[in-house]
């Protein structure tokens, strides 16, 4: 797959993350699946709940 760079900070919510990534691919949020070291991530959570950092791969 690809990869896309993101500016995103610890205290984003999966949700905003989510619209960042509509923004750039068009995709809207509803469409999407994000995980993060295999693990699913809820909208209403943030980047720090899942321990993501700096230069994490956020897969979607």
């Amino acid at each position: 797959g690809r990869t896309k760079v993101l500016d995103v900070t610890r205290s984003d919510s999966v949700l905003l993350v989510m619209l960042k990534i509509q923004s750039k691919e068009g995709v809207p949020p509803g469409f999407q699946r994000l995980s993060y070291s295999a693990k699913p991530l809820d909208a209403d959570r943030t980047v720090a709940d899942y321990g993501i950092e700096k230069a994490g791969t956020i897969h979607v």
